[in-house]
Parts: structure tokens; sequence; C-alpha cells
């Protein structure tokens, strides 16, 4: 039997799993296994010990694909940690394909009701980015998809992403469409992430995810870190100041400072559920 843990972050059911990081091809099989046997699950995230931090990490989608950094999964990784294995402090160190984050778990009873994950520094100049934009600052961009012009601002958190800003309701638009063309554009040649807003109040974000490789995803950590970053970006919303960007299945927080340096909050709901599956 296959023993793993099951824990909900910011909405997103993530399946925790002790395996050797290594084995990334077994990962990425195992992922896809795991996934299609209980599907519930949006991602699988792998970790073991560490030599350079307190817990290593690698996380793969319900397709197998992995992710460089997954902010959801951090902060699970985070709660359990400090839970199933009784870490002594409040703050951990965890490795990503990313680098190191370190995390900080808010405690109330001695379980945690929120993680706040440093996510690092985002990426702005098309330079640093997959991406072959004219632009150096990719900001109000004109792409044209689903037989309309929408304007991007793309940027990296861990992986690239293509964010844009409309007035409309958002479950009016075809996400499928918009998305799949962009992500799929010649300009972003190892491909991207698309995210489509809307500012709904002050500071408060409403956000659909269609995620490279997958497709529409109800939530993401790291895709709201981007969103809220480009709404800083385009003046919508301010520096330094906690930014709500709600997802389908539950709300984050996100600050992103004058050096676009960004700190995601996630509140974990429910327990640490133990679960098994026959190998």
């Amino acid at each position: 039997m296959l023993e793993y843990s099951k824990i909900n972050a910011g909405g997103a059911t993530l399946a925790l799993l002790e395996f050797p990081l290594k084995k990334r091809d077994a990962c990425a099989e195992l992922a896809m296994k795991l996934c299609d046997r209980d599907r519930d699950i949006d991602a699988v995230a792998f970790y073991s010990r560490s030599a350079v931090s307190d817990v290593g990490v690698a996380v793969f989608a319900r397709n197998g694909q992995p992710f460089r950094l997954c902010g959801s999964a951090v902060c699970a990784i985070g709660k359990y940690i400090f839970e199933a294995r009784k870490l002594p402090e409040q703050y951990a160190t965890v490795d990503t394909d990313s680098g190191i984050k370190e995390i900080r778990c808010r405690v109330r009873g001695g379980s945690v009701y929120s993680v706040d994950a440093e996510m690092g520094r985002a990426a702005l100049c098309s330079n640093d980015l997959p991406s072959e934009c004219e632009n150096s600052a990719v900001r109000f961009y004109p792409i044209k998809a689903a037989g309309r012009i929408y304007d991007i601002t793309a940027l990296s958190i861990g992986s690239p992403y293509a964010v844009i800003f409309v007035e409309e309701n958002l479950d009016r638009l075809d996400l499928a469409s918009i998305g799949g063309e962009i992500e799929h554009d010649s300009r972003f040649p190892e491909g991207t992430s698309v995210l489509i807003s809307r500012r709904i109040g002050k500071d408060r974000l409403a956000v659909r995810i269609w995620l490279r490789g997958v497709g529409e995803v109800k939530s993401s950590g790291s895709a709201a870190c981007a969103a809220a970053v480009a709404s800083v970006l385009c003046g919508l919303c301010d520096f330094d100041t906690r930014i709500i960007v709600e997802l389908r299945t539950g709300e984050v927080e996100v600050i992103c400072d004058r050096d676009f340096f960004v700190i995601l909050g996630i509140y974990m709901t429910g327990p640490i559920e133990k679960c098994t599956m026959e190998k």
C-alpha cells in the first residue's frame, strides 16, 4: 500500500508523498497514477530530506508536468512538517526547483491555520522571460486571441505568465480559446500560462487560470502572485499592501514590495487527511 496525505491549501487539494526527488520520471508517473485514482487531487508534492533546507519538494500536475515553483505546495508542506513532524519553530525553509523559499507558519491551538511563503522576486524584463515580445518590459502588449485584441502583462514567478485585465464578468469569457491561443503564441517559445483578471474592489482581484500544459485550473498560489504583481505594474493595486486574490476555490493574500519581491499568504482549511492507495 502507498501512503500519502491530503491537505487543502487556499482551495487547492494537494497530495503529499515522501519520495526520492531525484527519481523525476517515477515522480511524474506516480503523480498521474495518484490523480487518476483520486480525482479530488489537484497536484502532487513529493518531499524528502534536504542537505540545504528543512525539506526538499518537487511538485507535479495531474498530467505529470513538473512545476518549478508551486506556492500552494510550499505552504502545504509548511503545515505538514510543522504538524506531522512537530517542527519546533514556526519558520522553515523549503528547497524547490526554483530555489530555497522561506515560510512562516501561523499557529492557533497547535494547528497551522495560515502559511506565509516568500516566493522570491518576479522577473519583469522580457530578457528574463522565455518570450520574444519586443518591449523590454512586457506591459500592455497587444496580442490577438479568440478574435479579439488583448493587452497582456508578462512576467515570471518560477514559470511564465501572461496576465490580462478585463472589465467584464470573467465567466463570460472563453478561457479555453483565449488561454490556448496565447499559451502557444510564437512569442512565447516555451509556452506561457494565461491569467484573466478583473479588479473587483480596492486591492482585490478575481482571477481565472489557464495553466501551461494543463488547461484551466481552479487554484494556484503562484498564479495568484503573478496576477497581483501585474496589478501593481498596471496601477490597479498598491505596493506593500495585502492584495486579496479570489480564485475559484478560495482566497489568497499577496504582498508585492517595490523591488517586486513577493510574499504569498494562504489559509489552510481542514486537517491533514491520511490516505492509502494500492501500488
